[in-house]
């Protein structure tokens, strides 16, 4: 199937079972450990390779008020920006993670399940 797509040019399908299996994800991840925060949203890409999280930071999350200099994350994943408030930051290591923050995180790690999941 996807040499067909590559002959006739075509880069993205989006059927409604990738969708609505997509949505099925996330929900039962949000609702299997929301310890550190929820996850809010899950995309996928390249052939399911690649996720891009986000998650509502809340009270339980081990690293509330720390840099994220002094986080050690898992391999593989990159925090992508931190939405307070009305601001979108894109962060440094001077940065930290705050109760009712979101965070998107990008990663191949496919066992995140809560925010406490993106620790070493």
């Amino acid at each position: 199937f996807s040499e067909v797509l590559d002959i006739v040019g075509i880069d993205n399908v989006v059927t409604p079972h990738v969708v609505a299996s997509n949505y099925i994800l996330r929900y039962i991840r949000s609702k299997e450990n929301s310890i550190g925060g929820s996850m809010e949203t899950l995309l996928r890409f390249m052939d399911d390779e690649l996720e891009i999280m986000e998650f509502k930071v809340n009270s339980s999350f081990k690293m509330c008020g720390k840099e994220l200099k002094n986080i050690k994350f898992k391999k593989n994943l990159i925090v992508v920006c931190i939405k307070r408030k009305n601001d979108i930051i894109f962060p440094t290591g001077n940065d930290m993670l705050n109760v009712d923050d979101s965070i998107i995180v990008s990663t191949t790690n496919h066992n995140i399940r809560g925010l406490n999941d993106i620790l070493r």
